[in-house]
């Protein structure tokens, strides 16, 4: 099986930083976010 090294820009890095506010702020769910993002940076 290939394995394929994934480079996140600042830009990208930002944005998920946004996800994470947006996803506390709107839906008071700090955890789900936590878990969100720990998925997408794994």
């Amino acid at each position: 099986m290939k394995r394929f090294q994934v480079v996140l820009s600042e830009e990208a890095k930002l944005d998920i930083d946004n996800l994470f506010d947006f996803i506390v702020t709107e839906y008071k769910s700090e955890f789900t976010a936590n878990q969100y993002i720990n998925g997408l940076n794994t």
